[in-house]
């Protein structure tokens, strides 16, 4: 991460910034989310030398309301639905989390992208390399300029993922956006997608929501 920033920054690198990503980097994983028989989902210390750093975050008071039970000296388990708020409190108090627990798959839904010499236009190199990273490692963060396909790299997943998608957007111009580019570029109807937004209230097996 370091020789990244190093590499690709058009300015000197602030050695402090370069510091914390070390520091915090260290810390990565030293804390455990699982699957727990029991409790559904568990904050684990990553070895028994790490058992001071579950007790350190158990004490935070931005972390301890986000927990439940202590099921053991190194484990304790983690409220239903506080999955996301956990793992950005961790990374708050400096204890980044791996997160381990993996994840359900959705309900399946076909969808094809319309792509090819018949359609006029195909992923590009780099829109199908992030399809494939994404799905290897089970999320990711896409940085495109405007104009480079970030859109087209969504569509190309969900199509990947084959499964009913929320697609999150931050208001309805970019909600009606992403309409248009699913339609003009796979195999979705208009009766597939639905929008909801302070205007509409449509759950269908491809949600845009606001």
């Amino acid at each position: 991460m370091v020789d990244a920033l190093v590499t690709w920054s058009r300015y000197p690198v602030p050695q402090a910034l370069l510091v914390d990503v070390v520091d915090l980097m260290a810390r990565y994983g030293r804390l455990v989310l699982e699957e727990h028989a029991k409790a559904g989902l568990a904050l684990r210390a990553g070895s028994p030398g790490d058992v001071a750093v579950l007790e350190e975050v158990l004490r935070s008071r931005h972390v301890a309301p986000l927990l439940g039970i202590r099921l053991g000296p190194e484990v304790v388990a983690v409220r239903a639905g506080e999955r996301g708020r956990l793992k950005q409190a961790l990374v708050k108090v400096g204890w980044p989390a791996d997160d381990q627990a993996g994840y359900v798959d959705g309900a399946s839904f076909g969808v094809h992208l319309l792509s090819g010499p018949e359609h006029g236009w195909d992923l590009r190199p780099y829109q199908s390399q992030a399809v494939e990273g994404f799905f290897a490692g089970g999320s990711g963060v896409v940085v495109l300029p405007c104009g480079a396909g970030k859109t087209i790299v969504g569509a190309a997943a969900l199509a990947r993922g084959g499964a009913k998608t929320l697609i999150l957007v931050t208001n309805t111009v970019s909600a009606r956006q992403w309409r248009r580019e699913l339609l003009a570029r796979t195999s979705l109807s208009e009766e597939d997608i639905g929008e909801y937004s302070g205007e509409r209230k449509e759950i269908r097996p491809v949600t845009i929501a606001t």
